[in-house]
């Protein structure tokens, strides 16, 4: 099962170049749907919830269509994969993110955010 996520995008003094992107309720051995994040070059995921044991690593790919994934790391080059409450920023651009859930105990209810903005540059 795949959770989805919901995008809110956020008026900031910059404009509408912040978004929220959030999986909620993220249960064990399961996956969020793929998130587009090639527009965002600048990301950090915060991960919370219930546990109960739970590893959540984030992934990427880059293919078109996305099969194979990868862990992405941390500016610090740690794969950014936690069992407790958490946020780190995202060194990696990939095309497309998702959260999984591996490990654990059956009451998993795992939230996963990406505060994301891209570079806007003015000509005028």
């Amino acid at each position: 099962m795949t959770t989805a996520y919901t995008v809110e995008y956020l008026d900031t003094a910059a404009g509408r170049n912040v978004i929220v992107v959030k999986w909620a309720g993220i249960p064990l051995g399961s996956s969020g749907v793929p998130w587009c994040s090639a527009e965002y070059s600048d990301k950090t995921v915060h991960i919370l919830g219930v546990f109960n044991g739970t590893t959540v690593t984030i992934e990427g790919s880059n293919q078109p269509v996305p099969t194979d994934y990868v862990s992405l790391v941390d500016p610090q080059g740690n794969t950014i994969s936690k069992a407790a409450t958490g946020i780190e920023a995202i060194l990696e651009s990939p095309l497309w993110i998702k959260p999984v859930t591996t490990v654990g105990g059956a009451l998993t209810a795992i939230i996963v955010i990406i505060v994301a903005r891209r570079i806007r540059n003015s000509l005028g």
